[in-house]
């Protein structure tokens, strides 16, 4: 039997799962988002660092290191859900979700601990010993030995899971993570916050997820239980009336043979016999085979009946075309470039991609530049996703159709560029697909197709608002318009994603986008000079193009025939991969101008076999 795929990984690191349909059983994890603690001894409190700290502590009122007085103090942990499991799942699907904490190397653990649901919001940031969040009343789990250092301590807790994804609507409650508590005066232990550097073993919530599959055929009839024990005799019923005179009695034995008579005359020839098959029919399992003769004694035609036999076992359903199934792979490090092929795969039979999700360990600072991760056939058939400043991403409901042999890829298309600020790392990318049906369509989720590669145009900021327009460096793009820019220093302006002195920059005289005259120069905020009686007194004019003096004698130009004037330039809006159709339409990485219009073209990415696709 051939197998569904034929993947090849780029990188070691690289991690690829299935997610198969109806029946399996899967492993997610959820991120931890919030970690801090609260300690009535200021002391002990300065060591959260306001929710940055390294350490997660655990004390009773009591308890003390050597002569120090840790305090009172709780640690409050927060998970991300359920954005870090699959969107259709809910809390029917979680098998079991486990917690295990990291019990901080050189400490001296000791006692119990209790774990409470906090039913009220807070962050880690904002976390004060004045207003610490509300804890329940009512304990998850009480009187948990704490262990020893340098190992993990592991609880169950699958009904706290579930009922955080019910939520409040479905009886369950927010999810506004959990406090440990000390369950005695003298408990006291320490673990690895995420913040760690000594360990990197930060809090983790595992989840394993199940999928129930679909009702089997009804099994065959079984065999007929043994006959009961008989019942207690009944009581003896009236006599009957008188019956009927019997038969007669037995006859007398046979007399004696009588003596041989003669052979009698020879008989005439007979009639020569003929058998026939007739019909042949299926009898119920169980009854007897049997043949009848529907013809005469000399001219036989013989139907037969033949019982059905016993019923098969019955065989493995078949997939669905409408299963569904995921392929997942992981971008390690930094997604600052430069730009590869993180992996692909290749389905033998056409396929559908119905959904891509992502999601990021590591966001990047609002400073960076973010980066594109495109799924695509290397050619004109795909989706881009941008990773940057928020930590998951989702492409909508797709309609990504691709052949059966042709690569599908993923690729680091666009990398960040940060300067020094911390980029996006460690990225999740997952792609929902399934058999291809007859009734599936190319369509784009959320976003517009740019060349055949769908962009989510009101968010992305190399195609903001229109295919190909590129947001300046330091902006973002929100609502399908560029806006924010980089904090200039006096007398700077931030203008088009630089910053620019209004005071002198003949491009933005006065304000953003104020472009002087030819010949002109700004000062003070406004334009000046660039008189003229004849065209000899204008400075040289633009390439590809003529100087002129007009009525108002002031210097000016022409451009030659195929350009057109884009500020204080003439430029080909045919070919100009920045001026593409009209003054300031930017055709995006791995596109080009042509005739006006952008378009993507075969790169290096481009694999063999993928053509007219």
């Amino acid at each position: 039997m051939r197998k569904l795929f034929r993947p090849s990984l780029f990188a070691s690191a690289l991690m690829i799962s299935f997610f198969l349909p109806s029946g399996k059983v899967w492993a997610q994890s959820g991120t931890v988002t919030d970690d801090a603690f609260l300690s009535s001894n200021a002391t002990t409190q300065l060591l959260n660092l306001n929710g940055q700290g390294i350490s997660l502590i655990v004390a009773g009122s009591g308890a003390a290191v050597g002569s120090l007085h840790v305090g009172a103090t709780t640690t409050y942990i927060k998970f991300q859900l359920p954005s870090s499991l699959p969107p259709t799942d809910t809390a029917a699907n979680v098998a079991k979700a486990t917690l295990k904490l990291y019990l901080s190397l050189a400490t001296n653990p000791s006692g119990t601990i209790d774990i409470y649901p906090i039913n009220s919001a807070w962050t880690e940031s904002t976390l004060t010993p004045s207003s610490p969040p509300t804890i329940s009343p009512t304990p998850f789990a009480t009187g948990i030995p704490v262990g020893n250092a340098d190992s993990y301590l592991v609880v169950d807790v699958t009904p706290l899971v579930q009922d955080w994804l019910n939520g409040t609507a479905n009886g369950g409650f927010a999810n506004d993570g959990i406090a440990l508590v000390a369950a005695t005066s003298s408990s006291y232990v320490v673990f690895d916050s995420k913040e760690s550097i000594i360990t990197s073993h930060e809090p983790r919530l595992e989840i394993v997820l199940v999928d129930s599959g679909p009702t089997g055929p009804v099994g065959p009839e079984g065999p007929q239980g043994p006959q009961g024990p008989a019942g207690t005799q009944g009581l003896q019923g009236p006599a009957g009336p008188q019956g009927p005179q019997g038969a007669s009695g037995i006859a007398g034995p046979a007399g004696p043979q009588g003596l041989t008579g003669g052979i009698g005359p020879i008989g005439l020839p007979g009639t020569a016999g003929t058998i026939q098959i007739g019909s042949t029919a299926t009898g119920p399992a169980g009854s007897p085979a049997s043949v009848t003769n529907s013809g005469t004694a000399n001219a036989a035609i013989l139907n037969f009946s033949i019982p059905q036999g016993a019923q098969g076992t019955p065989g493995t359903s078949g997939t669905s075309s409408g299963a569904r199934m995921a392929f997942s792979t992981f971008l390690p490090g930094p997604l600052t470039g430069p730009q590869y092929s993180a992996t692909q795969f290749v389905p033998d039979l056409p396929i559908t991609i119905t959904r891509i999700t992502t999601s990021l360990k590591t966001i990047g600072d609002s400073t960076c530049s973010p980066s594109v991760v495109r799924i695509s056939n290397n050619s004109t058939n795909g989706q881009d996703m941008v990773l940057g400043g928020q930590p998951t991403g989702d492409s909508g409901p797709l309609g990504l159709l691709y052949g059966g042999g042709y690569v599908v890829s993923v690729q680091l298309r666009t990398p960040a560029s940060c300067a020094g600020a911390t980029p996006p790392a460690d990225a999740n990318v997952q792609i929902e697909y399934k058999m291809q049906e007859s009734g599936d369509q190319q369509a784009c989720g959320v976003g517009s197709s740019c060349g055949g590669i769908c962009e989510a145009l009101s968010t992305n900021p190399y195609n903001c608002g229109s295919c190909g327009n590129v947001c300046g460096t330091g902006q973002t793009c929100s609502n399908s318009a560029c806006s924010g820019g980089p904090n200039c220093s006096s007398p700077a302006t931030a203008c088009s994603g630089a910053c620019v002195n209004l005071q002198t920059d003949s491009n933005n005289c006065g304000s953003c986008g104020a472009v002087c005259g030819y010949s002109q120069s700004c000062l003070n905020g406004s334009c000046f000079g660039g008189g003229c009686l004849s065209a000899s007194d204008c400075a040289a004019p633009p390439a590809n193009s003529v100087a002129v003096c007009n009525s108002l004698n002031t210097c000016g130009f022409t451009c030659n025939n195929g350009f057109s004037a884009c500020g204080n330039s003439c430029t080909n809006l045919q070919t100009d991969n920045n001026n593409c159709g009209a003054c300031g339409a930017v055709c995006g990485t791995g596109s080009s101008c042509g005739n006006g219009a952008c378009s993507n073209t075969k790169d290096a990415w481009d694999l063999p076999g993928n053509q007219g696709n």
